[in-house]
């Protein structure tokens, strides 16, 4: 998946990349809902800038689709499945216990994988003002 966006500010390798609504969200009936997009109608995420774009300029962000299911997979079914196997089991509690276990599991995976930069997205290339 491909986002157009402003950068924001740089911090070392990474970019802020302030992003507004695909044509996707604009069409969505949950839009005054949604917790993705602040205040303004953008978002802001957090990128690997290996190609040394600066603040102001208009990128192209790249988001790996592979890595998003892998992320919402870890995210979604292992809690899941952690509750399943913690009622076979030790029953009721031992399901509470391995639920909240999971959480515990996502977290340390989740920091392990933040410092390894695995789900970031990358800026591929700067945007001309023609082009946007």
């Amino acid at each position: 998946m491909e986002e157009i966006g402003r950068i924001k500010m740089i911090k070392g390798r990474h970019a802020l990349v302030e992003i507004k609504p695909t044509t996707f969200c604009r069409q969505c009936g949950n839009q005054s809902g949604c917790a993705v997009f602040n205040s303004s109608g953008t978002k802001l995420i957090s990128a690997k800038n290996l190609i040394g774009a600066k603040e102001g300029e208009w990128v192209k962000v790249v988001f790996s689709e592979k890595k998003e299911v892998l992320s919402s997979i870890i995210l979604f079914l292992f809690p899941v499945f952690a509750l399943i196997i913690g009622v076979i089991l030790a029953g009721i509690l031992g399901g509470i216990i391995s639920f909240g276990f999971a959480f515990f599991l996502l977290r340390m995976v989740d920091n392990y994988l933040l410092k390894k930069e695995v789900f970031l997205p990358e800026v591929v290339s700067v945007i001309k003002e023609e082009e946007k």
